[in-house]
């Protein structure tokens, strides 16, 4: 992909594919993440794409994702962000050395992440374990990394842009008023109920 070496597919989902790269310069390895279509992707793709880059560089947060910057490739824009490894939330909750108390601990800190990017006016609308990823460090401590703010929608946006949307997220972590995509009752609330269907399942 242009100057950047792929060393692997990540993920693909119906807006856009992830892809682990080699950064040139740095050697830094990172994640990349462009549109599936590239130039032949629907303006309400694009608009997507473009609302994922403002929301996630308007969070700063431990628990969430960092943007590293965005770039151009064969006239298609791409996002550049901190590469995670790590294991979904529901599987390593699992874990045989995984107790209860570390369950809801993780899911504390989870939920502070999730609460700065509603202090910064975002609304994830897609929480659930594949974009929850629980990472180890280096000492051996885990923590939680918020992913994919591919169908996030800033508090307060105009309605006309998601009126007509339809429903979008994933239906067995959606709130009711997602599922049926009444869009003026979604706010905070729904994040908040995707978090706790998460909770149950861990």
């Amino acid at each position: 992909l242009g100057p950047y070496v792929v060393l692997e597919v990540a993920g693909r989902g119906g807006q856009g594919a992830v892809y682990k790269v080699v950064q040139p310069g740095t050697g830094r390895v990172i994640a990349l993440k462009r549109l599936n279509l590239g130039c032949f992707a629907e303006s309400r793709d694009r608009l997507r794409f473009q609302r994922e880059m403002e929301a996630t560089a308007a969070l700063n947060h431990p628990g969430i994702v960092t943007l590293l910057g965005h770039d151009i490739i064969d006239d298609q824009p791409i996002l550049l962000m901190e590469w995670v490894q790590g294991q979904e939330v529901n599987l390593w909750s699992r874990r045989k050395d995984v107790t209860r108390d570390d369950v809801l601990r993780m899911f504390a800190h989870i939920a502070d992440a999730v609460a700065h990017a509603h202090r910064r006016g975002v609304l994830h609308r897609d929480l659930k374990p594949a974009n929850v990823l629980i990472a180890r460090a280096d000492d051996g401590s885990f923590s939680p990394k918020v992913l994919d703010f591919g169908l996030s929608r800033m508090v307060g946006e105009s309605r006309n842009m998601t009126a007509t949307e339809g429903f979008v997220g994933t239906p067995a972590y959606a709130s009711p008023e997602q599922a049926s995509a009444r869009w003026s009752d979604v706010d905070t609330r729904s994040d908040v109920f995707s978090l706790g269907v998460m909770l149950y399942e861990a």
